[in-house]
């Protein structure tokens, strides 16, 4: 049986968040068009519209203004089923980051999919790691339960050193509003904090039209919540240490 007609299948993934770049898209476009056969690619926008492009150039060109910005883009070529057929979905609606499927000759399989997880590593914004749900739930808990020790412990040094030596102590019930009034707050500074730290560190960004101003907005502001971040929890040990 003659090898060339033999094929092979793989799937490939990245759950972590992509910065899509006009240069992977038009990357990816080539892979699909040397190995198979010009793509077609389909557009999914926030409108909840869908079009469907013969030429990446097309896609590029589109303002991605925020009515009608790209949320997903499906990339498929397909020559026929002895040949093979790829499909790649990118965007915010995927499961992933970024997925494939590919079937090709066998002797092309290996080039192409290396090309592809080339690309998939590329897109890694440098926040990649915070994706993972159960590491940074853990740490964000570690950290927002530091913050309200902080505070807990500063605000009752204020309070001891302002109390007269002959008041009264804090009642039990007074105790127990402080601390129920302490962790409605931790919750809803949690809440908050969620939603911000969603909207800084998006999963998906499609730097097309005006999403690239969007993305360079997006990483000053991720930059100055570090900061502050950082200063206040500097200036909490600080003042804890006194």
């Amino acid at each position: 049986m003659d090898s060339a007609k033999l094929r092979s299948s793989k799937r490939g993934s990245t759950t972590s968040p992509v910065i899509i770049e006009q240069r992977h898209l038009q990357n990816i476009c080539k892979i699909l068009t040397d190995y198979i056969d010009t793509p077609t690619i389909e557009a999914t926008f926030s409108n909840e519209m869908t079009r469907e492009y013969r030429d990446i150039n097309d896609v590029l060109e589109h303002e991605n203004v925020k009515t009608t910005r790209i949320q997903e883009l499906n990339i498929r070529s397909r020559q026929d089923d002895r040949y093979g057929r790829v499909s790649i979905d990118i965007g915010s609606k995927s499961s992933s980051g970024i997925r494939y499927h590919i079937e090709l000759p066998s002797e092309n399989i290996y080039p192409a999919t290396a090309k592809l997880d080339e690309i998939m590593e590329a897109t890694k914004p440098w926040y990649w790691l915070l994706a993972k749900g159960s590491i940074i739930g853990l740490l964000f808990a570690l950290l927002l339960g530091a913050l309200v020790s902080i505070f807990a412990a500063f605000g009752f040094r204020i309070i001891s050193a302002a109390a007269p030596e002959d008041s009264p102590s804090i009642s039990t019930a007074q105790l127990n509003g402080i601390l129920i009034s302490g962790l409605v707050g931790y919750f809803g500074f949690g809440i908050l904090i969620d939603r911000i730290f969603s909207y800084l560190f998006r999963r998906s960004f499609i730097l097309v039209g005006a999403q690239q101003s969007t993305y360079n907005l997006n990483t000053r502001l991720q930059w100055l919540a570090i900061s502050v971040l950082a200063t206040l929890i500097i200036s909490l040990i600080f003042l804890t240490l006194q």
